[in-house]
């Protein structure tokens, strides 16, 4: 495994602790960096609920962290058979949390091999 693929296994391990204590009363995420350095010099996090999740209970996860990190829903980046949420958190960390809607319309899409955009 590349050196750069295992810092970001790292970076991103203790993101996740980082983050699900920061979310305490709300059930753990995954959590990724979307963007160390963009435009406008601010972190991009990326917070989805994963497999351990069926997809309702997801949603709920998911809404959990919305509520709780005062995220707004964005309809300009949902689509594709899932629900993405956004805000910035203290003064400076971007945060998009997002769900599967739609499994059937969300693995379509994978299979086919479109992406969804990122927020920016």
């Amino acid at each position: 495994m590349a050196l750069s693929w295992r810092l970001q296994n790292a970076a991103e391990a203790a993101l996740g602790t980082v983050m699900n204590e920061v979310g305490a009363h709300c059930r753990p995420m995954n959590w990724s960096v979307d963007q160390w350095h963009g435009s406008d010099s601010r972190i991009h996090l990326s917070g989805f609920p994963g497999g351990d999740y069926d997809d309702e209970e997801g949603l709920t996860v998911a809404a959990e962290w919305v509520s709780a990190l005062g995220l707004t829903a964005r309809s300009d980046l949902s689509g594709f058979g899932v629900v993405r949420y956004s805000g910035v958190v203290g003064d400076d960390v971007v945060v998009m949390v997002w769900a599967v809607a739609d499994r059937e319309v969300f693995e379509g899409r994978r299979a086919a091999g479109v992406r969804c955009q990122q927020a920016g």
